[in-house]
């Protein structure tokens, strides 16, 4: 019996000693805490709780109210009249109310699944957001909650709420700016497919609304924290042109009529510039005589690798080769990543081939391989390719000199892996007859001249 007495004495001198521990952090939270600044607000204490005209009945309700919260989410029901009183006579009396109220709402909203209750709810919760911004400052962020909501509740309730929501979301992107969020980006661009549906907004100022959406989202890409993040931004870009596309429709005779003009005049003009370009992607219209109008005007105004990349590809399928390489150049100065300048350099060599400057396409090869050895096999073939083709361009006066390019090349194909290659090459080697009658001897070192330049070991046909 003594040590149960003993037991218990220590469990409630534990007790104790929590309670005061909670208190006295109790004291250090009020201390801290900043009052309304709403001309309303009145008869404060020094803990910064203002409760207006009935302080007693006030302090109550706020004792009962806080009592049930800190019990836990099953005594929130019953905590819920008393926070309703306080937003209602003392909306001024401390922000946590809004902090914690919101938690209140929405754990009740989600406990029930009667219509009304819901719609009651949501009402609750969307104006803790504007009271808490009309009582205790204009704080952006809890205006950018209040639009993670609003849509999710409201857009299903008619058109009457269309307006209202525009507004909202036009607000959170003026003051938020880059740092709106994606859900926020989202909503505003449903809002704006609404808006257009009831004929409130015209096509000109839906795609208005699409770009200041985008150009938002293309900033947080180019600044992304991660890859993930870089997922979540191109998703969300992804969302946002699905919801244009279903209330716009998209084709090269629509651009043009709607755009070419006005691009043309102005190419220096980024805004219409990218307009037209993301435009054109999405109706596919690589083709289309606008699409390098508007690409080299992007690319004057933000020059990117990829982009100097697309304008050169575009250029070497119009057989435009000196145009493609100079664009080819732009894309190698501005591309600071292994991989894709290997990619670069070999797509640029194949092009200077074309054009004869072999030796030029040679190094560019070469320098592929340098940056990325898994572009080996495609560039030694490459090489040796320039070589097997050069005889126009390398003509010995005798039969040796004649078929030493085919020896330089086979040596490519050789570190390429390619069999079938190296089998081409070594049936244009010279004959053993040949290799005597000027000579040589099979196995030693020999010039192979021309512009390939470099030596090789004389090997004769099999």
């Amino acid at each position: 019996m003594k040590k149960l007495i003993c037991l218990v004495s220590i469990i409630l001198f534990s007790i104790y000693n929590l309670l005061v521990c909670y208190a006295q952090e109790e004291n250090k939270l009020l201390m801290a805490v900043e009052k309304s600044p709403h001309p309303d607000a009145k008869n404060c204490d020094d803990f910064g709780y203002c409760w207006g005209d009935n302080k007693d009945d006030g302090k109550k309700k706020f004792q009962y109210y806080s009592d049930r919260f800190n019990y836990g989410k099953d005594f929130w029901a019953e905590a819920e009249p008393n926070l309703d009183w306080l937003l209602e006579n003392i909306p001024y009396v401390q922000e946590s109310i809004y902090i914690n109220g919101y938690k209140v709402y929405n754990h009740l909203l989600k406990q029930t699944n009667d219509k009304e209750r819901k719609i009651e709810l949501q009402n609750k919760i969307l104006d803790l957001f504007d009271n808490r911004l009309e009582y205790f400052g204009d704080d952006p962020e809890v205006l950018e909650r209040k639009g993670s909501k609003a849509y999710p509740f409201l857009a299903s309730r008619g058109k009457e709420n269309y307006e209202t929501l525009f507004n909202l979301y036009k607000e959170i992107i003026e003051k938020r700016g880059n740092k709106t969020s994606r859900i926020n980006l989202q909503y505003f661009m449903a809002t704006v497919s609404l808006l257009k549906q009831t004929g409130k907004l015209s096509e000109e100022e839906v795609l208005n609304y699409h770009e200041q959406i985008i150009s938002i989202i293309e900033f947080n890409k180019e600044n992304a924290l991660d890859k993930d993040d870089l997922e979540a931004w191109n998703e969300a870009e992804n969302k946002v042109d699905d919801i244009l596309n279903k209330v716009i429709k998209f084709d090269c005779e629509m651009i043009n009529k709607r755009i070419g003009s006005e691009l043309k005049e102005h190419p220096e003009d980024i805004r219409i510039s990218k307009r037209a370009l993301r435009y054109l992607i999405k109706a596919e219209c690589y083709d289309d005589p606008l699409f390098l109008v508007a690409a080299e005007g992007v690319y004057q105004s933000d020059p990117k690798a990829g982009l100097a990349r697309t304008i050169a590809k575009k250029y070497a399928l119009s057989n435009d080769f000196e145009t493609a390489i100079d664009w080819y150049e732009k894309a190698l100065e501005k591309e600071n990543r292994p991989e894709k300048k290997s990619n670069y350099l070999l797509e640029n060599a194949k092009l200077l081939s074309v054009v004869g400057r072999k030796s030029e396409a040679r190094n560019n090869a070469f320098k592929a391989v340098e940056l990325d050895a898994g572009n080996s096999t495609e560039a030694y073939t490459f090489v040796g390719d320039l070589y097997m083709t050069s005889n126009n361009n390398c003509k010995g006066t005798k039969p040796v000199s004649q078929r030493l390019i085919y020896l330089a090349a086979y040596d490519m194909y050789k570190m390429a892996g390619s069999q079938n290659k190296m089998k081409t090459a070594m049936a244009q080697f010279p004959s053993i007859e040949e290799i005597f009658t000027e000579g040589f001897k099979e196995g030693e070192s020999i010039d192979v001249g021309c512009w390939i330049g470099g030596t090789t070991t004389l090997r004769r046909r099999k």
